[in-house]
């Protein structure tokens, strides 16, 4: 059962925050790094409210998780958790170095072509196979 305060209905403010925090947070879990913003959950670090525990489905925060949700940075704090989810993914990404492999001098190919191309010879001898 709901109380009057998850009742109520949030600010398209509040969710567009919300939102663009898990989003950053996304993409510093992507570079394989562990997100600062966040809150506990059965023991689970939830970096965005707004999916499941499992980031498969879409979810409605206060419902999945009640009195959790409502004292993380992301409802207490929301332009804090946002800066912070920022600056986090901008230390990062400095530390991570470029995502993509810079083209071999010597074949002109990404390092990863060779590994791809052995994976779909692997794949082809495969009965069933799609490729």
């Amino acid at each position: 059962m709901l109380n009057e305060h998850q009742a109520q209905t949030y600010e398209p403010a509040l969710i567009d925050s919300i939102r663009r925090i898990g989003e950053v947070n996304f993409q510093i879990t992507v570079l394989g790094h562990d997100c600062e913003v966040g809150f506990e959950h059965r023991d689970m670090w939830i970096t965005d409210p707004l999916r499941s525990s499992c980031s498969r489905f879409a979810a409605d925060p206060v419902a999945t998780y009640g009195d959790a949700f409502l004292a993380s940075p992301f409802v207490t704090d929301p332009r804090g958790s946002l800066e912070r989810a920022m600056a986090q993914f901008d230390r990062v990404s400095r530390e991570s170095g470029p995502l993509m492999p810079s083209r071999s001098k010597s074949k002109g190919r990404t390092p990863g072509r060779a590994a791809r191309s052995r994976w779909k010879r692997s794949m082809s001898g495969r009965q069933g196979s799609l490729l």
